[in-house]
This record gives C-alpha cells, structure tokens and sequence, in this order.
C-alpha cells in the first residue's frame, strides 16, 4: 500500500498538470521539488493507474475500424482508406495507391527484398511512390505475366520497375508468362539460370506487396486480361476457392486449393510468401470480403490496406449486427 502522503502528492501534481495545464517546470517552482523528479512521478501515478488516458476513436471511424480489425485478427498493421462509396473507382484507386506508397515508404530499408504481384491496385501504389526516397533494395516480381490482353500498366514486370525507379533501387524482371500450356513447359522454366536467379529470392523476401483476387468478381476485365481462357476461368469457379494471391488459390479457411493451373504456372508459393517479415494485402471492394478473411486466416497477410467499405463488410460477416 502506497504511504497516504505520496498518494496526495501523485494527485496533487497530476492534478496541476493535467487539468490545471501547468508545465512541469511550473509545478516544480510552485512545490520546490526537482523538475526530473515531476516527471518521475507523473510517470509513476500513471503507473499506479491515478491517471487514465482513454482514446475517443468514435472521433475518426476509420482509426475505430483499424484498431478493430488489427485486435481481432492480431495483424502487424492496418490501413482503412476513406473512400467514398460514390467515388470513381480512378479516385478509389489513387486513395489506395497513395496508402500504400506511404505504408511502404514507411517501413523500407537498405537491403530489403521486395516481390510485387500484378493488379491496378499495386499500379496505383508505384503512381503514388515519392521518388524522393534513395534506398539499397532489390524490387523483383512474384509471379509471371498475363496469359491474356491485361493492360501493359498492370503487370507485373511495369509494377517493378516503376516501383524501383521510384525508390532508385535495383530491380530484376521476370521474362514469363504466369501459366504455360504444359506442365513440361513449366518444368523447363524452372529449370533455367533466370528462373532460378528470381526464385533463390523468394525465400529472402523481407517484404512483400501484392493484390488479392476473388471469384466473385471473375467477371472483371482485368481477371479475364489475366486469366485469358474462359474455360479456364470456369473451372476455377466450380473449385471451393475464396481467393488468390499471385495465382496461388485458398479456401474460405485459408487452406490451399489445387486447381487445373497449380503445376503449370510460374509464381511464388504461399509458404514462401510466409517468409517475409512484411506481408501487405492491398484490397478492396466488398466482394472480396470473403477473400481478404480467408488470407488472413490462412496467414498469408499480417497488414491490411483497404477501403472503408470492405473493412465495414469484413467486420460486419466477423461481427454482425445486433
């Protein structure tokens, strides 16, 4: 129990300091005690839990729907962008990019190793990218190009090499297409020098920034500018998939899902994908909704970066109203 004469004393200056508004310098003047005492002991009555410090994050809901995704799923970080539903999808995108270039900005070192896939959301976040920024890092893709007629700005190749002209970093470029014809295609790939150079780096990955694809919206241009064959995307559509990352498919519990393209298609690995210290989804729309759960449930994202309206949806199917 603490002695009654240095309780008083611990509300007497938190009292002066906090709702008073005087500074510590003030307060040491005014009770002749050392000014690196006062702050000992504004510590201490903190400590001793005299002062309590609340956040209002009804304020700003997006800062209330970050810290209730980031708490549920325990993730490393998560960024809710304020996009308004009646934005154009060119004003949602340039929100995300921005939040993303930011995030990445944020966190990037000299020497890390950054895999990218390829979608409009990972072109918005090179747009965005300050080119300021002068770091030692290697920029490489995490798998390869489309099978069909995807716009030159969303591949993947175009991603990285804008990214590491921003950041006046390295880069190294992947001259395949994602999915061959043939397993035997595929198996000769793997099997080159160029391959090998770009794959040795997938399990040093300390960053990796990628899109997250769903089947409820297969019907998008830009899953067709991918995928190409739509008797391919068909088949897809009959699998219990939730979602994909660089090709590589899951369940609505995050577990992997063998499809017709799994062994005849050049791109990192979800386990590989685990390796990296930073694993960053950047998506939106509430028909991804099942998907981004999914991925985080399988452990393939430990930060978030979406849109208001997907973070209300995600919650919404976590925690429905009542």
């Amino acid at each position: 129990m603490m002695p009654n004469d240095e309780l008083k004393l611990l509300i007497n200056i938190a009292q002066l300091y906090y709702e008073h508004n005087l500074t510590q310098a003030q307060i040491s003047a005014k009770l002749g005690i050392y000014r690196t005492t006062i702050s000992r002991l504004l510590k201490k009555a903190q400590q001793q839990q005299i002062v309590k410090f609340t956040i209002n994050y009804n304020l700003c809901q997006t800062s209330l729907l970050e810290k209730q995704l980031k708490e549920y799923f325990k993730l490393h970080d998560v960024i809710v962008v304020d996009a308004n539903t009646d934005d154009q999808s060119d004003i949602y995108l340039q929100k995300m990019g921005y939040a993303g270039a930011k995030y990445l900005q944020k966190i990037i070192t000299d020497h890390d190793i950054i895999g990218f896939s390829w979608g409009s959301s990972l072109a918005a976040v090179a747009e965005q990218l300050d080119n300021s920024v002068h770091k030692e890092a290697l920029c490489l893709p995490m798998v390869g190009g489309p099978a069909g007629k995807l716009t030159s700005q969303f591949h993947v190749n175009t991603i990285v090499y804008n990214v590491a002209t921003k950041l006046h970093c390295r880069s190294l470029l992947m001259d395949f297409p994602a999915i061959l014809e043939e397993k035997s295609l595929r198996d000769a790939i793997v099997k080159s020098q160029h391959y090998n150079q770009i794959a040795s780096y997938w399990y040093k990955l300390t960053i990796a920034m990628f899109g997250i694809g769903s089947c409820n919206i297969a019907n998008s241009s830009i899953w067709h500018g991918f995928y190409g064959d739509d008797d391919q995307i068909e088949t897809l559509e009959n699998k219990p998939i939730a979602g994909d990352i660089c090709s590589r498919f899951f369940d609505h519990k995050g577990n992997i899902v063998q499809t017709n393209i799994s062994d005849k298609i050049i791109n990192i690995t979800l386990e590989q994908l685990k390796i990296a210290k930073y694993r960053i989804g950047v998506a939106e729309s509430t028909e991804k909704a099942d998907a981004i759960i999914a991925a985080i449930l399988g452990g393939y994202i430990n930060v978030l970066i979406t849109t208001k309206g997907t973070a209300e949806s995600i919650l919404t199917q976590l925690i429905p109203p009542d």
